[in-house]
Formats: structure tokens, sequence, C-alpha cells
């Protein structure tokens, strides 16, 4: 089975950034919820702070989803070549041979030939 290179990086996208948008409002509302997370996501995000405030969580939210595009893209398409280097090879033949009816109406003339 093959990945969508596309369908992934549209899902990585949504998911990463509803996930990276969600911790961050909860993190607005209640001071301390997912600190460790946005931490984490601030130290890789330039520019990103996690302060809580508006701007920060959108910031944060667009980096997310550009994040989860490309990884999810980029996942996709080593998926699919590591599939196609370990799919076994069959040869398929299209010869067929014919196949001797079988005397199904009296079945000891059959063997007693």
């Amino acid at each position: 089975m093959m990945l969508s290179p596309v369908a992934l990086a549209i899902t990585a996208a949504v998911i990463w950034g509803a996930a990276i948008f969600v911790i961050g409002a909860i993190n607005a509302l209640v001071p301390g919820y997912g600190d460790t997370v946005l931490t984490l996501v601030a130290s890789i995000y330039p520019g990103y702070a996690a302060s809580g405030t508006l701007g920060d969580l959108l910031q944060g939210t667009a980096y997310a989803v550009f994040d989860g595009l490309v990884a999810g893209f980029i996942f996709a398409l080593l998926y699919n070549v590591v599939v196609r280097f370990t799919l076994p090879t069959a040869k398929i033949t299209t010869e067929t041979t014919p196949v001797a009816p079988k005397n199904t109406e009296n079945p000891e003339q059959a063997t007693s030939e």
C-alpha cells in the first residue's frame, strides 16, 4: 500500500497545528498547562516564545502547520520508497496450461483406465 504524500502532509499539518493551538489556548486560560510541551516547541520554532498571548499562539500554530506539512510529506515519500524496495517481486506469466476436464459422471471409469 502506498501513501499519498499530499494527503499525509495535510493530515499531519491539521493534527499538529490543532495540537499546538489547543495546548496554547488552554495554557492561556490555565497558566502552567502544557508548559513543558510549549517550552520544547519554543526551543525549536524561532521567534515563538510560548508567552500565552494571542499573537504568540497564532505564530506557534502557523509554525506547527508548516512543520506538519513538511514532516508529513517527507514521511510519506520515505515510506513509499521503503515499500517499493521491500515488496516481493513476483514474476507474472501470461501462459496458461489447459486443464483436462474431470469425468464426474462415472468416476470408476476414470480410475480404471
